[in-house]
């Protein structure tokens, strides 16, 4: 994952920069998965490192049957550790893609 600056903080870039918005950093980025197929250097700082957890789960269709579909965990933490191989996944984005 990488961070960058979400739709607030584009708006409020300029007036930000020239001191007249005091505004935390936190709220002008988001963090975003890296398209291109390159890791962030390994080191001790938490945020350097965010992989996107996801999970698989058996889902109702409108029509009554039932799909599996893949669902991030968007909130920072992964699901609970089971033997189930499928609830705690590691999404890789297709560096060609």
């Amino acid at each position: 994952m990488r961070s960058e600056r979400n739709d607030y903080g584009k708006m409020i870039r300029k007036a930000y920069e020239a001191g007249l918005i005091k505004e935390r950093r936190a709220a002008m980025k988001k963090y975003a998965p890296r398209k291109d197929g390159i890791s962030n250097t390994l080191t001790t700082v938490l945020k350097d490192n965010y992989v996107l957890c996801i999970a698989m789960w058996g889902r109702y269709n409108q029509d009554g049957s039932i799909s599996q579909k893949l669902e991030p965990r968007l909130d920072g933490y992964t699901n609970t550790l089971t033997t189930v191989q499928k609830n705690n996944m590691i999404l890789e984005l297709d560096k060609n893609a």
